[in-house]
């Protein structure tokens, strides 16, 4: 078998990231495929969810990058001046246009890792399309799969768990691609003496860079633990078992592993 390896990205296997949204999902898709074709496969559906994934995370670490520096720059009074005995604040530099940029960018990227995980598991017979609907639809659909196989109720207690912070990340999503919504600009405030006060745009009353933060760490596991599920219901005897943290091993964390019935392996 002929193929060509490429570097991706300068970091490691001790990234998190890597380590279980790339090397722990290959491990669990080698016990779900029997060949080259299926493995090919379960890639063609994955890399796109994983691409999107690696997309959006980089709009978070963007943005928390972008923020912190401009709050530093503010502090340290780099870009800050003042007119009429400080009467009058001027700042220097704007982060307002990449700011919000890198947080529509989120938004949009998650939910195309997010759509790409649905057709993921619907090839592996485990259709989400209802986590998507209304709360109606959603809960009409999940309780005639529990009634039909009750194995699946691990699965629809974590789409009912997610369908939380899916609902508030869904509607800030449609605002952007429907609406045109921003989040707004940065404003300053110049309270006593010479200080300078950031105030972030916030959302539901938290900066947007802390929402970001919080989303990101919302659909990585998301994302990670579905896949986990959706594999698990396919490669009896074997099963996906979760590895607990403090075994994790600190050069390769993987979350997830996969075990023989009746014995744990770490």
């Amino acid at each position: 078998m002929k193929g060509t390896l490429i570097k991706y990205k300068n970091t490691g296997t001790e990234d998190p990231f890597n380590a279980r949204m790339m090397f722990g999902v290959m491990k669990l898709r080698d016990a779900l495929v029997k060949s080259d074709k299926e493995r090919l496969e379960f890639d063609n559906l994955y890399s796109p969810v994983f691409e999107s994934l690696d997309d959006c995370l980089e709009c978070k670490k963007q943005l928390l990058e972008l923020v912190a520096k401009h709050r530093g720059k503010i502090q340290s009074k780099e870009i800050v001046g003042f007119q009429n005995n400080g009467a009058i604040l001027e700042i220097h530099e704007s982060i307002d246009r990449e700011m919000n940029k890198l947080f529509k960018d989120f938004f949009i990227k998650g939910e195309i890792a997010l759509k790409g995980l649905q057709k993921l598991c619907k090839r592996y017979d485990l259709d989400i399309g209802f986590f998507f609907q209304d709360d109606k639809k959603f809960k009409k659909r999940a309780d005639a799969l529990v009634e039909k196989d009750p194995n699946i109720k691990t699965v629809i207690e974590m789409l009912t768990n997610d369908r939380q912070w899916y609902s508030v990340f869904n509607e800030i999503r449609n605002q952007i691609e429907h609406h045109g919504f921003s989040p707004g600009n940065v404003k300053y405030q110049h309270s006593t003496g010479s200080e300078v006060v950031v105030l972030i745009p916030k959302i539901n009353g938290k900066e947007i860079d802390k929402v970001v933060k919080i989303m990101s760490a919302n659909i990585s596991d998301f994302i990670e633990d579905l896949i986990a599920m959706t594999i698990n219901r396919k490669i009896a005897p074997f099963y996906v078992v979760t590895i607990p943290e403090d075994r994790r091993d600190p050069s390769l964390p993987l979350k997830y592993t996969i075990s023989i019935d009746g014995l744990r392996v770490y």
